[in-house]
This record gives C-alpha cells, structure tokens and sequence, in this order.
C-alpha cells in the first residue's frame, strides 16, 4: 500500500511556498492615495502629469486604483530628493501671481 499522505502534504507545502514568495500587489483607491500622500486631488493629478507621479490603472469602466508599492517608492524618491536638496520643498505647479483688477470696485 502507498501512503498519499505524506506526499499529499509535502505537495501543498510547496504550492504554499511559491505562493507567498511572490510579493503581493495591492490596488488601493483614490482616497487612499490623497491619505498617504497628503495631496489634494488636483495637486495629485498635477504631479501625474508633470512630476512622475505613478498613474492610476484603468480596471474597467471609469473604477481606477494606484499600485500601493508604485506609490511607496515614489514617496520613498520624493523624501530623498527633499533631503539631498537640504529639506526645501518644491512646488508641484507655479502659481500665477493675482492680477489687479478694478472690477468690481467703486471707483
């Protein structure tokens, strides 16, 4: 008689294995990414379009989610760039200085 047991086992075992060596993707949600960012939503999308900040994927329909690690290690390259240039921050977008206007003031 041949136990199957053992061999069972030892069979999941490994699958088991190879399963958890693979690192995990995770999607998480707009809402998150502004949390983990302390972003607003347009300074968000700014920094996808001028400073490389990851994209979101397009799962189906208009539902997009961020790759969490993409999002890490993004932040990650922001901390270290801060750092190397002596902790002085940059702005995602120039802003436009006000313009006078006279509309709308008694004259």
């Amino acid at each position: 008689m041949v136990n199957t047991h053992s061999s069972v086992s030892s069979e999941r075992r490994t699958r088991l294995r190879r399963t958890t060596d693979r690192p995990e993707t995770r999607l998480i949600r707009l809402e998150e990414v502004l949390a983990i960012c302390a972003l607003g939503k347009t300074a968000l999308y700014e920094a996808i379009r001028r400073d490389g900040f990851p994209a979101p994927i397009a799962l189906f329909g208009r539902s997009k989610r961020w790759v969490y690690q993409e999002i890490q290690d993004w932040l990650t390259q922001e901390i270290r760039q801060l750092r190397a240039a002596g902790g002085q921050s940059r702005t995602l977008r120039q802003t436009k200085p006000l313009r006078n206007s006279s509309r709308g003031m008694a004259r």
